[in-house]
């Protein structure tokens, strides 16, 4: 009954695709329920007073005090605004934070069970031990322990959460903004898992020089494995990406409704470091796997080309194909965009000021 149940989590299963979807709208939802139930409504509403200008035939706002007696006839029937219609009004900035915060929620849930699939794929793939995957778990483990620790040591900083409680703006606890913080890189644990299980895998690939079969299936498994660990980096620099600008337009919004006068209250130049120390993240992460995984794969080369010396034509000229079916080189335009990838943190931080995104 276990396995049968089991199957259901199976990624070429029929249910796979309803399974993302139920994780995204799971995150999307407790992220919905968390943010809206700890708004700081305005405590104001506005009634809204216009009247037709004969000239262009428009509404144009008006004060009713400043309007003579036959102006005031002429004065539609005020609207009234409340102050559930204000929270984003007032402040745009906010709408944008908090609908980055709803898709980054949304797709880090969502990723969910894809990569628990792919762990489980390539447990039974390279038949991984149980230690294996412990092993890939207390990386990641350490890995966002790090990561914390590196923000958490940013000394020197008046921390949003801080500011909301002390200032009573934008919601009702700072803790919300902590546990959104906390909160997204451990929704990135598997990923992490399946970068550091690349690694461990990639160990397990063996093969007889003299078998072509062997060597066929040998290489194969070192491009699934290629395949894994780029697509694991660029699902992770998008969220990491999410992370930065989520950082960004925080800082917009808070200094949108908190204006103080030769004080900094909450730098630019954040979003930039956090951008850095992310970039740093990735590549830690990253380059360690990808340089011992392009070194086994060196080895497999170095062996099939002593190999050609003693073989035959033909046996020869399948080498030379499987030789070419997988470059972990890449091309000039690959190694560009996998630099882009690891720095997009980094160059995303100076999106919104740069780009005027939320002016």
């Amino acid at each position: 009954m276990e396995k049968k149940n089991f199957n259901h989590f199976k990624r070429d299963n029929p249910l796979s695709i309803p399974i993302i979807i139920l994780f995204g709208l799971i995150g999307y939802t407790a992220a919905f329920i968390l943010l809206s139930s700890n708004y700081r409504d305005p405590d104001m509403f506005r009634d809204i007073y216009v009247m037709r200008n004969t000239s262009d035939n428009k509404l144009h706002e008006v004060s009713k005090d400043t309007l003579t007696l036959s102006e005031k006839l002429m004065v539609e029937k005020p609207v009234s605004i409340g102050k559930g219609q204000l929270l984003f009004t007032l402040n745009p900035n906010f709408l944008v934070w908090t609908a980055l915060i709803l898709i980054m929620f949304t797709l880090s849930s969502a990723c969910l069970p894809v990569f628990i699939w792919q762990i489980i794929y390539l447990k039974n793939k390279f038949k991984l031990k149980a230690m294996h995957i412990w092993q890939s778990i207390a990386f990641a483990g350490l890995m966002i322990i790090f990561l914390i620790i590196v923000q958490l040591s940013l000394t020197g900083l008046y921390y949003p959460s801080q500011i909301i409680d002390n200032f009573n703006i934008l919601f009702l606890h700072g803790w919300v903004v902590r546990a959104i913080a906390y909160t997204t890189p451990i929704l990135q644990i598997p990923i992490l898992i399946l970068m550091f299980l690349v690694g461990i895998s990639a160990q397990t690939v063996n093969y007889d020089i003299k078998d072509k079969l062997s060597i066929e299936k040998a290489i194969s498994q070192f491009s699934l494995l290629n395949q894994s660990l780029t697509w694991a980096l660029q699902i992770l620099a998008v969220l990491v990406v999410f992370s930065v600008l989520t950082t960004g337009t925080l800082q917009q919004t808070i200094k949108s409704v908190l204006i103080l006068k030769e004080f900094e209250v909450f730098p630019k130049e954040i979003s930039y470091v956090y951008g850095m120390f992310f970039s740093l993240f990735l590549g830690i992460i990253y380059i360690p796997t990808y340089l011992y995984l392009k070194n086994r794969y060196s080895q497999l080369n170095k062996a099939l080309e002593f190999g050609m010396e003693s073989a035959d034509e033909k046996t020869q000229e399948l080498y030379e194909k499987l030789l070419k079916s997988d470059n972990f080189g890449g091309s000039a335009i690959d190694n560009l965009k996998l630099a882009f990838t690891v720095l997009a943190p980094l160059i995303s931080g100076f999106l919104p000021e740069q780009l005027n995104l939320l002016h």
